[in-house]
């Protein structure tokens, strides 16, 4: 009787530490350090090339070119030097300084970033033409008139281009960030030093006989230079001071966990968008920019 006793006390006990086993079930711990970092492929820029049109329209201008006689725009037109993109990476560290607000998971973190760019961005062309009539003669079996006119033709290419800086700082709330999914938003202000800045204008002069067919004398009209050989070309540089562009916008963006397993769960995709003011001398500019990285908390 009492080994009986001993073994049902014996079952009774094993099957109490099976179930428990099953009851529990086995977590991963989070990664805990208050640090981590991130990187993205970006094409952030507080003030983009194109807002520097007034700019190179203002260095025409003291060349005796006017913005009356662009020929065509082509602005933003961006060519990141010897990758053909603009795109460049982005690095960047986060600091967590205050750990969860009374018992709500709400973070507040301290984030600083740097960017490289080299560009060669905005380019316009320009047009001067001067055309005097040379002769003309009546057709009588074409019933019209062929003219003919001396056209000299001196065509412009204006471009800016310039090295850039990015640095920006930010303070952040994160709101759900042990969960799988969170989201966060805040405050971040940035500088972006513009250095190496260069205006280059490239001139091409062409003098030809235009001959053409009208009823009466076409004296505003559009010339090919196709099958047209310049008579001479100068190209100019000039060295440009160098900025600093001034910003303030507000992040808001998503964090996702890739996975839960011990080396995964360091790993966060991560999507942001910002809505900004950027501030030059004599120029502002509202935008919107938006990035996709991978971040990776310690």
């Amino acid at each position: 009787m009492h080994q009986t006793i001993k073994l049902t006390s014996f079952i009774l006990l094993l099957s109490n530490s099976l179930f428990g086993q099953t009851e529990t079930p086995k977590t991963t711990a989070l990664p805990s350090s208050r640090w981590s970092v991130f990187w993205s492929p970006t094409r952030d820029m507080f003030l983009s090339m194109s807002s520097q049109r007034s700019d190179l329209y203002a260095l025409a201008a003291s060349y005796g070119i006017l913005e009356s006689e662009a020929v065509y725009q082509i602005y933003p037109s961006f060519y990141n030097f010897g990758r053909g993109s603009n795109t460049s990476h982005r690095f960047g560290v986060e600091y967590q300084f205050k750990k969860g607000i009374k018992t709500r998971d709400v973070n507040l973190s301290y984030r600083t970033d740097f960017q490289y760019k080299s560009t060669s961005g905005i380019h316009q062309d320009f047009a001067q033409v001067n055309s005097f009539l040379v002769d003309s003669a009546y057709v009588s079996s074409l019933n019209t008139t062929v003219w003919q006119d001396s056209v000299y033709y001196d065509q412009f290419g204006a471009s800016i281009t310039q090295e850039s800086f990015l640095w920006s700082n930010a303070i952040l709330m994160r709101i759900a960030e042990n969960k799988r999914w969170s989201f966060y938003t805040g405050i971040q202000l940035g500088l972006q030093f513009n250095f190496s800045r260069r205006f280059n204008l490239q001139e091409d002069n062409y003098a030809f006989l235009d001959t053409y067919v009208s009823e009466v004398q076409k004296t505003d009209r559009t010339y090919s230079l196709t099958n047209q050989i310049g008579t001479s070309s100068n190209s100019r540089e000039e060295k440009l001071a160098n900025t600093v562009d001034y910003h303030v916008s507000v992040p808001i963006g998503f964090d996702f966990r890739i996975r839960n397993t011990r080396f995964w769960n360091h790993f966060h995709l991560y999507g942001e968008g910002n809505l900004g003011l950027s501030i030059r001398k004599n120029y502002t500019q509202l935008n919107f920019t938006q990035s996709f990285g991978l971040r990776y908390k310690f």
